[in-house]
């Protein structure tokens, strides 16, 4: 059978398929998928048909099939990811999630598809195909983030390195000593830097992580002992801080430290200026403001350092040389709105950054 008669054949399967004869379907399907063994498109119908029939392991095969004749037909390879995704085999979703991701990187059905798989994923160990999924979204600017802290949070806690890390922070929150350096050089992920800074992180675990290893962090300071930090996850986590409004467990002690290092700071001590970012609000550190003035902010940064630096200082600056120049049309004396300007005056709008509340405290 070739030629306009297994198309004819074809169409007249797909006719059946559409009035709920899909086993007649199915049978004329796979006599053209036999006849034309090279066609992608006859394997990919027989797949679908399958899937109609709820023959999801013989749909898997037929669509490996289309995608081996060609590996760019997206229709197959997003219909494979759902039917593997049907059977419980996330991972192996996920993995052709991220081949038709690759050739449809705006693609607002697969970013869908992916959010939804994330939910039924237990992270149990790491996930090549989930790591580079996530990766990629990070780097999209005009995507809202935030509802892949969730999925991006479990996938790190599920590298065994980091688990041990938060553990031993959540056994010695709030007052204890971990025993162990918190955020030693080699933690300095690019999925952990992106969560940190592109997300508020809603896990009490985190929160009791970056609650110890900031005060280890400022201990050392204290000491004059070297950061062996990256500064990249140094900025990431006062990225997190700053947005969280400064929302973690703080002693006195610490916030009397905290002080203390930010009249010691000049605009060279990056990584000095991180730290103290993440006790106090940047805005209110002239280190951070003079350093904010002498970094080229361009556009396309997306580092934690200028990312931070954009939204607490630069941009707020703005906002405040904007309001100056806006004239009230009445004065506002009502005592419910003075409240509510206040409450908005004190908490404006973060550019870029699409978080509609801050994190809770670790209990």
């Amino acid at each position: 059978m070739n030629g306009p008669n297994w198309l004819d054949r074809s169409r007249e399967a797909s006719d059946l398929l559409s009035r709920g004869r899909t086993d007649d379907a199915i049978l004329i399907f796979q006599e053209v998928a036999r006849a034309n063994p090279r066609v992608p498109d006859a394997h990919n119908n027989l797949a679908v048909s399958l899937k109609t029939a709820g023959r999801l392991k013989e749909a898997v095969v037929s669509y490996r099939r289309a995608l081996k004749l060609k590996p760019r037909l997206d229709v197959a390879r997003l219909n494979l990811a759902r039917v593997l995704r049907s059977l419980g085999q996330h991972d192996q979703a996920l993995t052709a999630f991220a081949n038709a991701l690759r050739n449809t990187p705006d693609s607002e059905e697969l970013h869908f598809e992916i959010r939804i798989t994330f939910l039924n994923m237990q992270f149990d160990r790491p996930s090549s195909a989930a790591r580079e999924i996530l990766l990629s979204f990070f780097q999209n600017t005009a995507k809202d983030l935030q509802p892949f802290a969730d999925p991006t949070t479990r996938l790190l806690l599920s590298n065994r390195r980091f688990q041990e890390l938060v553990a031993a922070a959540e056994k010695a929150y709030p007052d204890g000593e971990p025993g162990r350096l918190l955020a030693p050089r080699e933690l300095a992920d690019p999925l952990l830097i992106a969560v940190l800074t592109w997300t508020i992180v809603p896990f009490p675990q985190i929160e009791a992580w970056i609650t110890l290893a900031r005060r280890q962090l400022l201990n050392r300071v204290q000491r004059g002992e070297r950061i062996v930090t990256s500064s990249t996850l140094l900025w990431a986590m006062a990225a997190q801080c700053q947005a969280t409004e400064l929302a973690q467990y703080v002693t006195p002690t610490e916030r009397h430290a905290a002080f203390q290092l930010v009249r010691t700071l000049g605009e060279d001590d990056v990584d000095k200026i991180a730290i103290a970012g993440m006790f106090l609000p940047l805005a209110t550190v002239p280190a951070a403001r003079d350093l904010a003035r002498k970094i080229a902010l361009e556009p396309g940064d997306r580092s934690p350092m200028h990312n931070v630096l954009l939204r607490t200082i630069i941009n707020r600056d703005a906002e405040r040389e904007i309001e100056t120049g806006i004239q009230s049309l009445t004065s506002i004396e009502e005592e419910t709105s003075l409240a509510v300007r206040e409450h908005y005056e004190a908490n404006p709008t973060q550019d870029g950054c699409p978080w509609i509340g801050k994190s809770h405290r670790f209990p």
